[in-house]
C-alpha cells in the first residue's frame, strides 16, 4: 500500500523511490482505490495519471491543448475562481493556473516525432486492438517497429545504449506472468 499521492517519492516497496505517480494504487484489502479517485482538478472522475498528476479526460485534454497551442487565457474574476466541474468550462485561466498548481507537467507531453511514431505503430491495428490497448496502461509497448532511423535520431551513444537495455529488458519481461508487472502502472 502506497499513502496518497504527495509529490514525492514512495518509499513503500523496499525503499526503492519512484514516483508515486508509478504506483500501483491499492488500498486495504487489496480493493484497487481507482474507481472512486476524482481528478484534482475539476473534481470530476479521474481516469488516471496525466502529465504527473490524477486527472480526468478533460483535464487532460485542455491541458495537452492549452501547452501545445501555447494559449493565454485571461480570468475575468481576477484569477481566483474555485474550480469545481461546472467552472472548468467558465474559466480557462484558472483552469489551466490549478492544472499547474497540482503538479502537472508540460515536459512530459509527447513531442511531434514522438507523436508521429506512437500513430506508426498504431497503423495496422483494428479499432478493437486500439481499445484493448488504450484500457491496459501496464502494458509497455514494443519498439520493435519504429523504424531505427526514428529511434536513433539525435541520441548519444550512451543514450542508445540505454534503449538497447530498455528493450532488451522489456522483450525478457513481456513473457512473465502479468501479475507481476502489476506493482507499477506502466
Amino acid at each position: 500500500w502506497t499513502e496518497p499521492f504527495s509529490g514525492g517519492l514512495a518509499q513503500g516497496f523496499g525503499g526503492v523511490g519512484l514516483p508515486l505517480s508509478r504506483r500501483s494504487r491499492v488500498g486495504s484489502g487489496g480493493k484497487s482505490r481507482g474507481q472512486d479517485e476524482l481528478c484534482v482538478v475539476c473534481g470530476d472522475k479521474a481516469s488516471g495519471y496525466h502529465y504527473n498528476a490524477l486527472t480526468c479526460e478533460g483535464c487532460k485534454g485542455f491541458f495537452r491543448r492549452s501547452v501545445t497551442k501555447k494559449a493565454v487565457y485571461h480570468c475575468k474574476s481576477g484569477g481566483c475562481c474555485e474550480m469545481d466541474m461546472y467552472m472548468r468550462r467558465k474559466c480557462q485561466d484558472c483552469r489551466l493556473r490549478k492544472c499547474r498548481a497540482v503538479g502537472m507537467l508540460a515536459e512530459c507531453l509527447l513531442t511531434e516525432v514522438q507523436c508521429q511514431s506512437k500513430r506508426l505503430r498504431k497503423g495496422g491495428k483494428s479499432r478493437g486492438q486500439e481499445e484493448e490497448e488504450n484500457t491496459d496502461s501496464r502494458r509497455v509497448s514494443s519498439t520493435s517497429r519504429i523504424p531505427a532511423q526514428v529511434l536513433s535520431a539525435g541520441l548519444t551513444r550512451e543514450q542508445k545504449h540505454m534503449v538497447d537495455r530498455m528493450v532488451e529488458a522489456h522483450h525478457q519481461f513481456r513473457g512473465q506472468d502479468p501479475s507481476c508487472l502489476m506493482l507499477f502502472e506502466w
